[in-house]
């Protein structure tokens, strides 16, 4: 009865009335209590170059959810408004565990010549974000079943339960695992050869404790291209091994507050696990980039736009 109950708002006639009903009672109801609505159908999410996302859901995407609400600043504010000021310096980017899609969907949308090659290896949360690339009708974006990893060969990915689980891991025992699935791991420099990809400007790294294995699997890329990276770190679990693999390539790190970015000699890991990403910058790039996202707590204004 309980799951039963749960259903409710993600049924569609129902979702509307309920988002109806909430609309006329905003005044008076609590942000928190309406955010926890979910949002059913279709919306387009504008972006701060009034270009538009249109994204589908069925209640269960909770990055979805929370740009429905409040736009682009639903979801990892501070690190959703720094990754805009840099993709105006990228042309090829790599989304490593990239979920629904949302980073890989503003980032082709933003620009049409830019070329983005997403990995996402849950088949149930994969269609989602295919779903959506083919509903804004985008090219510029090639999906792939791979896990990330420090190695090629078949890995065992360790998925949560739940219609969509963000959570998957190839390391086994960090989450409770409803299923093991067993998938293609490649490494990014086994993949940026066999697809001939000439640069690489971006990674973004989100795998759920092992984006350190990701790293190892990327040096040669990184030694050759020395691309910006956006870098999941969980307090406790990566840390050590990140140093390891970074610091003889010539970065710095940088934690990406809610207050701007904050420069560390050491990575650690937010306490309060509230902002988890890290900004690793090259040393030859970086004043440069530094420069161009000093405005990066400023307003960039984002709105949703109903169907």
């Amino acid at each position: 009865m309980k799951r039963f109950i749960k259903r409710i708002p993600c049924v569609r006639i129902l979702n509307a009335l309920i988002l109806r009903a909430a609309t006329l009672l905003a005044p008076v109801v609590p942000d928190t209590v309406l955010r926890r609505i979910p949002v059913v159908g279709q919306f387009r999410l504008r972006l701060p170059n009034s270009q538009e996302v249109c994204l589908k859901t069925d209640g269960y995407d909770r990055v979805a959810n929370e740009v429905y609400g409040d736009g682009i600043d639903g979801f990892e504010k501070s690190t959703m408004r720094l990754f805009l000021q840099l993709l105006e310096q990228v042309g090829t980017f790599l989304d490593i565990g990239a979920g629904t899609g949302i980073y890989s969907l503003i980032a082709a949308v933003d620009d049409g010549q830019r070329e983005i090659y997403s990995f996402e290896p849950v088949p149930r949360v994969r269609a989602r974000f295919e779903t959506n690339v083919k509903l804004n009708g985008l090219s510029n974006i090639r999906v792939f079943p791979n896990a990330l990893s420090d190695r090629d060969g078949e890995i065992d990915l360790y998925v949560p339960a739940g219609p969509v689980p963000m959570l998957s891991s190839t390391l086994q025992g960090f989450r409770e695992a409803s299923e093991v699935l067993r998938v293609q791991g490649v490494t990014v420099d086994a993949f940026v050869a066999d697809h001939d990809i000439p640069s690489v400007d971006l990674m973004k790294i989100d795998t759920e404790a092992t984006e350190h294995q990701v790293l190892q699997g990327a040096v040669k890329t990184i030694q050759r291209d020395a691309p910006v990276i956006i870098c999941e770190v969980l307090r406790g679990r990566t840390e050590q091994s990140l140093h390891s693999v970074m610091d003889d390539l010539g970065y710095r790190y940088f934690w990406i507050s809610s207050e701007g970015l904050v420069e560390k000699e050491r990575i650690a890991g937010d306490e309060a696990s509230r902002e988890l990403n890290y900004l690793f910058l090259p040393k030859g790039k970086a004043q440069e980039i530094l420069q161009k996202t000093e405005n990066l707590l400023q307003g960039i204004g984002s709105r949703r736009v109903p169907p």
